[in-house]
């Protein structure tokens, strides 16, 4: 941790006067990241954790693709420009992101993210709602 606000430290004094605002928000995104990477390395040789590193990558990649569809098409900015009403335009923004949130998960699905017993949990859950009605 001392070492990731080390690094932090460092980066706000190189960041701020080019990035503004936004240079503390990276320089903490990479300390942490870099205390992060430092202390798996360590970790590794006392107590090896079997990450499933497919399964991983496969978030950090889809997450910040979904993240900025989802946030840039159904922004109540763009929306209101397009729908005069106010409640319309917060409406089609819940929709558009529900249906991001939709394809995400159908995404990982296609890319094997889930393993069949966390398929098969899922599926007991929604049979579990659907007899309750």
């Amino acid at each position: 941790v001392g070492f990731a606000a080390g690094i932090s430290l460092l980066l706000n004094f190189v960041l701020i006067p080019v990035l503004g605002f936004r240079g503390p928000a990276i320089s903490i995104l990479v300390g942490y990241f870099l205390g992060a990477m430092i202390l798996y390395i360590f970790q590794k040789n006392i107590y090896p954790i079997p990450y499933e590193w497919k399964r991983i990558i496969t978030l950090v990649c889809l997450t910040p693709v979904f993240y900025i569809l989802g946030t840039s098409v159904s922004s109540y900015q763009v929306l209101s420009a397009y729908i005069s009403s106010p409640n319309m335009a917060m409406l089609a923004s819940f929709i558009i992101r529900t249906a991001v949130i939709g394809a995400f998960v159908f995404t990982l699905k296609l890319f094997g993210f889930f393993t069949q017993s966390e398929i098969n949990r899922i599926k007991s859950i929604i049979n579990k709602f659907k007899k309750r009605k």
